[in-house]
């Protein structure tokens, strides 16, 4: 049996290095065109939809009972509530399974039409700020599912976040695991949190994220928000009169 991964065809770079992996137009017309004389096993990679997958499967290839295909990511994708995104292309986290109290984990899913990659996408990796939205996201979606079960809206600030890069992450399946190491709960609701996020794919640690943050009741937050608003108009304000007046 042979293994070929079928990536998204805005990672295109990376298939046309490699000989085990396709984009989903190589694909197709490499199963149009061939019969295949031993079974291929079809791993999904980034931006692959599983059921259009199947359905260019079923429609194209000469021998389809050839092909099988094996799940990469299984665990459903985090949801706007979870995630904090409108667009399901920008949500690149699945929802959270928990392991213990203080373990969870997660897949990635980066969609071809991902807002990291419409204006950048150079190289076979998946880059950087990419990797940086999927640790924001993991402590959004654990935060959301786990720590917060009134399900009433929040705010999130982050006081720090603090990513270690040690290895790139290609667009193949990758998977997220997030530890608690402090969680505090105050007595208007708001929830301090302090977590690790570890990203790994084919058995390696690709990333680390340390981070602190606080989800706070949107009605606390808001008069926060727009009381320090105010300030910083106040004072830049100010300096623009004093530079008028010594001019």
């Amino acid at each position: 049996m042979k293994i070929v991964y079928v990536v998204n065809n805005r990672f295109i770079q990376f298939a046309e290095k490699h000989d085990a992996v396709f984009t989903v137009s190589s694909f197709t017309d490499m199963i149009s065109k061939e019969s295949l004389t031993k079974r291929l096993n079809v791993v999904p990679g980034q931006g692959v939809d599983i059921a259009e997958l199947n359905m260019l499967i079923t429609r194209y290839a000469e021998t389809p009972a050839m092909i099988d295909v094996t799940l990469g990511a299984k665990r459903p994708k985090a949801s706007y509530f979870d995630a904090h995104k409108h667009k399901s292309r920008n949500i690149v986290v699945s929802l959270a399974e928990k392991i213990t109290d203080q373990e969870f984990v997660m897949d990635l899913y980066f969609d071809g039409d991902n807002e990291f990659f419409d204006d950048h996408m150079s190289g076979q990796h998946i880059q950087g700020m990419g990797i940086t939205e999927a640790a924001r996201q993991a402590f959004l979606a654990v935060t959301e599912q786990f720590f917060l079960p009134d399900k009433k809206r929040h705010y999130f600030v982050i006081h720090r976040m603090e990513t270690e890069f040690k290895a790139f992450v290609f667009p193949i399946d990758a998977y997220a695991r997030y530890f608690v190491l402090s969680d505090k709960r105050s007595e208007k609701g708001n929830v301090s949190i302090e977590a690790r996020i570890e990203i790994w794919q084919a058995g390696s640690l690709c990333a680390v994220c340390q981070v602190s943050f606080t989800a706070f009741e949107l009605s606390w937050i808001n008069g926060r928000e727009h009381a320090a608003a105010t300030g910083v108009l106040a004072a830049r304000t100010e300096q623009l009169t004093q530079t008028q007046l010594v001019a």
